[in-house]
């Protein structure tokens, strides 16, 4: 009868749902308001309908789509473009918390709350709707607006703001009074939890989306990316962080890789399904009597949250250096509360701090401030243009000479190489002891389960079983604590190098400023050592296995460290590599992409194809410029490929040189003769004399000479004719880069130059050379 009784249910929702969709197109409603009118119809406190008999199970299937919706995002991710709305996010996300916080504590006494009531209204109040908010972007196709994205990175610190929201007002319920310790505890366990997924889901992605692409079958991909995705929510859930954080992670793993369209084609269908539940099951929560009731009180608490919250939002990221437009847009999508907020209603009312009006009160204005911002989506082009027609002459003044001081501020922050320099191991650093502590986190978890027999297979011999996964945790824990070692020194080192670069020392005074530069090398990593001991403590093992570990590590540091080095940079090599695999498949859909939009916009035929430019070219040192292949043939140069990196942004100073692979757009007689130009051979034109061009790849080691100097410091041009006209670095690109750019340690530069200087740099450091 169960059965029978969720076909039921089912059936009801998406027939109601698809009439009430239907209906909505013809009256021009938007689709997300109808489904949730829809689900007021066939919930528990209307009987106009059929109703939903297991309100239950209707709402744990709602939250699929939810999670469907993140894992979506997820998929769409762009590591670059999020970390650059992370810190504009981060600001307004701070902002709105305050505000949200002290408008809860002001509302308290008038609704009947006390205090600590307040706060739990304040909490409610801070989180918004995730799915809601996608929504109200997808609606209007803008999921790669610099304003969505913006929007997705609050969303994203909402759902963290939601866990810190729990832990500390769960602490307040208990005892009364604010945590610290359990905020920062929380907030260093999600750091973690979000390092080990996407570094080791990064690592064996790659691999997994060759293997299910090679196999091809549209069935085994689409239960293997399912199956991934609710094994990282069941493994967040554990732990106790939000679903959303864990399929949003899901996501983000599989995201630019060669399967990542499919999956998003392919899963289509169900997140629609499993969406649209989500939005019936609000409506659902829907009580037309308490509406009727106090429908003033939560018309003017939802515009009241409303103003404030779009408000603190939108001056937050404008603070941050966002343009004022897109800063605005952002603020709109995500001025809603929703889901997390009856969660915390509900624990408020478990702590007995506030009685079912704070839950009433919760759904109401969720409902509310659904309805108007999504009617205020609608039209935010309209509502910008008023407001910003009403704000004063002195204001508008007042925002533009911010943004020009930020902006100096900004390109002031850009132009310290010491601060550019020491950002990358700084960061390196924080990763790698985030990971350290995972990894002894997990040993702890695997450990503790071996102790309570939780493994029928290793019940014999427990004490040993749990030795040897500490001796495996050493193993794996090593590299990267060689690689943490390894960047703290060379931070030291670029610090020394630029304090006294212009300070002319003699024999004496360097041996002095190695001597001190040992001193404080050695006095950081005696802090990081206690801190690493006070922060890894509660993970680390007692009694023999403890005596194990310590001393495996202390032989791993004293006759292997070369080796741990070697392998922490392989780690990172493959870290890397797993990237540019990404790259290139994202740089075949982009041209793929560019291709299609040409064909659309003009009824001529169009081809795009790729040549590479042989060494015994005649064109090959000469500029794009200087090549007139437009004037001459009418075919376009769209990019450039050069050992394995593309540009698409190309410059006419940029040179040609040998196995440079072209993108020639144009039609197929125009191709043709581009084709025969770049073939043009020493014997068909004059051509001046010299030696002949090579390229070269240099890995740029920790130890290299040139970690620390910028191109033009290390001379190569001037010295050696040769030119640094490529670099990679941690997965990214940087074609034709600049002389004051600043290189780095496993930079990979791509060094072109006479073939007899190459040879000998070759044969001095072979190695280095790939």
């Amino acid at each position: 009868m169960e059965e029978i009784t969720l076909i039921q249910d089912l059936a009801v929702l998406t027939a109601t749902a698809g009439t009430a969709g239907i209906v909505a197109h013809y009256l021009r409603i938007p689709l997300l308001l109808s489904y949730i009118l829809s689900g007021m119809l066939i919930g528990p406190h209307c009987h106009f309908f059929p109703s939903i008999r297991d309100t239950g199970t209707i709402e744990e299937l709602s939250e699929l789509g939810v999670v469907l919706l993140m894992f979506y995002i997820g998929l769409e991710f762009n590591l670059e473009k999020l970390s650059r709305a992370i810190g504009p996010s981060f600001l307004a996300i701070a902002f709105q918390t305050a505000a949200m916080l002290f408008l809860g504590q002001m509302l308290a006494p008038l609704l009947g709350f006390g205090g600590v009531g307040g706060l739990f209204l304040g909490g409610l109040l801070c989180v918004s709707s995730t799915m809601i908010a996608v929504s109200m972007i997808r609606s209007k196709n803008a999921m790669d607006r610099n304003y969505a994205q913006l929007a997705i990175g609050m969303l994203i610190l909402d759902d963290m703001v939601a866990i810190l929201m729990l832990v500390v007002l769960s602490g307040i319920g208990l005892t009364g009074y604010f945590q610290w310790e359990a905020v920062w505890k929380v907030t260093f366990l999600v750091g973690i939890f979000v390092a080990m997924v996407f570094f080791i889901g990064r690592l064996l992605a790659a691999r997994i989306a060759k293997v299910l692409d090679r196999i091809g079958s549209p069935e085994l991909l689409i239960v293997m990316s399912i199956g991934f995705l609710l094994v990282i929510v069941n493994l967040a859930a554990r732990l106790h962080f939000s679903s959303e954080l864990g399929a949003f992670l899901a996501g983000s793993v599989l995201s630019q890789s060669v399967i990542a369209e499919k999956i998003e084609h392919m899963s289509e269908p169900i997140r629609y399904i499993f969406c649209s539940a989500f939005l019936v099951s609000i409506g659902m929560l829907i009580e037309p009597s308490y509406l009727a009731e106090h429908w003033f009180l939560i018309l003017c608490m939802t515009g009241i949250i409303l103003l404030t919250m779009v408000s603190v939002c939108w001056f937050g990221l404008f603070l941050a250096g966002e343009e004022s437009r897109s800063a605005f847009f952002a603020a709109i999508c995500k001025s809603q509360i929703g889901e997390f907020s009856f969660i915390i209603a509900s624990l408020g009312m478990s702590y007995g701090v506030a009685d079912s009006r704070l839950m009433s009160l919760a759904v109401s204005i969720s409902i509310g401030s659904i309805l108007l911002s999504t009617l205020l989506n609608q039209h935010s082009e309209e509502v910008y243009q008023k407001i910003s027609q009403k704000i004063p002459r002195s204001v508008r003044s007042l925002g533009e000479f911010y943004q020009r001081l930020r902006q100096r501020a900004q390109m002031e922050f850009r132009r310290n190489e010491l601060l550019q320099l020491l950002k990358k191991p700084l960061l390196q650093t924080g990763i790698m002891f985030l990971l350290l502590i995972g990894s002894l986190s997990v040993s702890s978890y695997l450990s503790h389960r071996i102790h309570q027999k939780s493994f029928p297979l290793l019940q014999e011999h427990i004490g040993l079983w749990s030795m040897g996964l500490w001796i495996v945790a050493a193993c794996i824990s090593m590299p990267v604590f060689a690689g943490i070692v390894r960047n703290l020194r060379q931070i030291i080192s670029l610090l020394f190098q630029r304090l006294t670069a212009e300070i002319t020392l003699n024999e004496r005074g360097q041996k002095v400023r190695r001597a001190l530069e040992a001193f404080v090398s050695g006095l950081a990593l005696l802090l990081f050592g206690g801190a690493f001991l006070a922060t890894a403590s509660p993970y680390l093992p007692g009694g023999v296995s403890l005596l194990v570990f310590l001393a495996l590590c202390s032989v791993l540091c004293a006759f292997a460290w070369k080796q741990l080095l070697q392998i922490n940079n392989r780690m990172e090599v493959l870290f890397l590599k797993s990237f540019n695999q990404e790259l290139k498949h994202q740089e075949a859909t982009e041209r793929q992409r560019i291709l299609e939009k040409i064909q659309t916009r003009h009824p001529w035929e169009v081809e795009m194809e790729t040549f590479t430019l042989p060494h015994s070219s005649i064109h090959i040192g000469e500029s794009i410029r200087e090549l007139e292949i437009r004037r001459l043939t009418g075919v376009s140069i769209v990019a450039i490929t050069r050992s394995g990196y593309t540009s698409y942004q190309l410059d006419p100073k940029d040179i040609l040189f040998p196995n440079d692979q072209l993108l020639l757009l144009g039609e197929k007689k125009q191709i043709e003769a581009a084709k025969a130009l770049l073939l043009q051979r020493e014997s068909m034109v004059p051509r001046r004399s010299g030696e002949s061009l090579e390229l070269e790849q240099l890995l740029v080691d920790a130890q290299h000479p040139f970690v620390g100097k910028t191109i033009g410091d290390t001379q190569l041009r001037e010295q050696h004719g040769i030119n640094i006209v490529g670099i990679q670095r941690r997965g990214s690109h940087i074609i034709t880069p600049d002389v004051s750019t600043p290189l780095e340690s496993n930079d990979i530069l791509l060094l072109a130059g006479p073939k007899s200087v190459l040879e000998k740099m070759v044969a001095a450091e072979p190695k280095l050379f790939a």
